[in-house]
């Protein structure tokens, strides 16, 4: 009796998974179907977003800096809003330092960064070597005040062989 009852429970057991194999390997082939897709999706977007990182980098890095063309959603959007954000900062310094740069030393840099302190240093020796260039030009004196770093010494020497010639004149 319970021989029997074991082999027909087998027999039923044996039929029924074989009969769920071509069923579960198609579930499967179609799940696993979808995971290939979702994934090379994200991977396309990743890319997409690292790439639209990298151009706003490399436009930073050329002095024009502007913000990444797409942003995202996940953590590569962090990045980009980030990256945008100092893009749009550093907009506003190039700015800044373009004007600068093109003869304006009066223009005010605004920023809190160590590479602003230097071009305010710089910017103070600028404008301080201006107006001892615009004495020398005139054939005066120079009021002998010091300039910090290669400028200052560079104008110090001039300063004094201008000097020199005056005096022998």
């Amino acid at each position: 009796g319970d021989l029997a009852l074991v082999q027909l429970t087998r027999e039923s057991t044996n039929a029924t998974l074989q009969s769920m194999i071509v069923p579960v390997v198609v579930i499967c082939s179609v799940l696993l179907g979808f995971f290939l897709v979702a994934g090379w999706m994200i991977g396309r977007r990743e890319r997409e977003a690292a790439h639209a990182i990298e151009e706003s980098l490399a436009a930073v890095g050329a002095g024009n800096p502007s913000s990444p063309k797409w942003i995202g959603t996940d953590e590569m959007g962090d990045v980009e809003f980030a990256v945008s954000g100092v893009s749009g900062e550093m907009k506003k310094i190039f700015e800044q330092l373009q004007a600068m740069a093109a003869g304006n030393l009066s223009v005010q840099l605004n920023g809190e960064s160590g590479l602003l302190s230097a071009f305010r240093a710089s910017q103070a020796s600028l404008l301080q070597l201006s107006k001892e260039m615009t004495v020398l030009a005139r054939g005066d004196v120079a009021s002998g005040a010091k300039l910090a770093g290669d400028l200052g010494t560079a104008f110090s020497q001039l300063s004094a062989a201008l000097g020199a010639t005056i005096s022998q004149a």
